[in-house]
């Protein structure tokens, strides 16, 4: 297999809940597709009956008046419509959810259970990591909950950011810059008590001027336990492969094997590992000759079908890999990162947020980037950004710029 960066990006991917309670006749774990007739009714706003004959509505979220644009996305879990806050013209994404299905947990800072994509929002903004959304304010109605967060511009998924061009990249210098802020964003997530379980590059947000990732859609989440899990929601191809055999996983290398999948679907072009390449990750044997060595040693290393053999969570970002000369080094991820205010999350939590409101002061960040190695110091990193913004100004079409690109950056 041809391997590019950017490449044929063209693959069907379902959110389904599987649940090993519920099993078909051959004692496999029945699954439950967001597109099935069992679906819950979309019962979320009336409002947003309105934009089918409207394009913009207004309407108040805890008081503060948003102006509903265009829909972003829709899932199994709710959908997402683009929206600017009028009092300071903040663009932001608005998220409406049934409550159908909704589970209620309780959450430091709440007096009352709050929804579970609320509650590992809460948890996962802690740290006020760069590399993962923030929530900015969310309210409940009668058959739904509306939650509001940042939206940050320029952005695009990182699926469109890949598929959006057909030329060859070369090089891992992009995916390693991509992987080492996802690696972050899984690490911060499930040092707060936050397992994803969705990580993938339709719930990556990148700034295709900085390159900077956001990780974003927790309605697949839950609370990290050490119990493990018996039912999985996420998509199908992420899926670990301890739950079809033990039917139980559990969410630090479940993330690692997603981890894995996500930076093989990003270096093969939108492809996923065949059984033989499964095979040789297992065996420590897969190699690619348009890869480095440690790229397919990081690859194997995150495969393992055994999660036992897995490489921990916080050691993935001590990988050779990004410990190389090319690699991104820690500030990165932590350089040019703006606070946004939340509006009305609650009132005692926007006057604690308030007093430790300045990033760069807060005693989050050592917990943030503790694993993250001394050594990977990054040459190269300043060049890959300038020669980026170069190339796009410079040429025609972005395809001109990444073939450019390539061969300056390309091994």
């Amino acid at each position: 297999m041809l391997f590019t960066l950017l490449g044929l990006y063209a693959f069907s991917q379902r959110k389904w809940k599987v649940n090993t309670d519920s099993q078909s006749d051959d004692g496999e774990p029945s699954v439950d597709h967001e597109n099935d007739d069992s679906s819950p009714e979309d019962t979320v706003a009336p409002q947003l009956s309105q934009l089918q004959d409207e394009e913009i509505i207004i309407m108040d979220i805890n008081s503060c008046p948003y102006e509903i644009g265009f829909e972003l996305g829709e899932g199994g879990f709710g959908t997402v419509y683009e929206a600017t806050r009028l009092e300071d013209n903040l663009q932001v994404a608005v998220k409406f959810a049934s409550k159908e299905l909704a589970t209620y947990v309780s959450v430091d800072r709440y007096s009352a259970p709050v929804p579970l994509e609320v509650a590992l929002h809460v948890r996962a903004n802690e740290s006020r990591a760069p590399q993962i959304v923030q929530l900015l304010d969310w309210q409940e109605e009668a058959d739904h909950y509306i939650i509001v967060l940042e939206r940050p511009m320029p952005s695009q998924s990182l699926d469109e950011f890949l598929g959006s061009y057909t030329g060859t990249m070369g090089g891992e210098d992009l995916a390693r810059v991509i992987m080492w802020q996802v690696t972050l964003a899984a690490q911060v997530c499930c040092r707060k008590g936050v397992f994803h379980r969705d990580i993938k590059p339709e719930n990556l947000l990148i700034n295709p001027d900085t390159l900077k990732i956001k990780l974003i859609d927790f309605g697949c989440g839950e609370m990290l336990t050490y119990a493990g899990y018996t039912s999985f929601s996420g998509t199908d191809e992420y899926c670990p492969p301890e739950y079809w055999t033990n039917k139980r996983y559990h969410g630090e290398p479940a993330t690692v094997w997603s981890l894995g999948i996500t930076l093989f679907v990003i270096m093969s072009g939108g492809y996923f590992p065949s059984k033989q390449d499964h095979d040789k990750f297992d065996q420590n044997t897969w190699i690619c000759n348009e890869l480095s060595q440690e790229c397919c040693d990081f690859l194997c290393s995150c495969l393992q079908n055994n999660p036992a053999k897995r490489t921990e969570l916080e050691e993935v970002s001590l990988h050779d890999w990004f410990k190389s000369n090319e690699a991104p080094h820690a500030s990165y991820a932590e350089t040019s990162y703006t606070a946004v205010e939340p509006i009305a999350l609650d009132p005692e939590v926007n006057d604690e947020w308030s007093e430790d409101h300045d990033h760069e002061d807060s005693s989050d960040d050592d917990d943030v980037f503790y694993s993250c190695p001394e050594d990977t110091v990054a040459p190269q990193l300043s060049q890959l950004q300038e020669l980026w913004t170069r190339m796009k100004s410079a040429f025609n079409s972005v395809k001109e710029a990444l073939e450019l690109f390539s061969n300056s950056f390309g091994r």
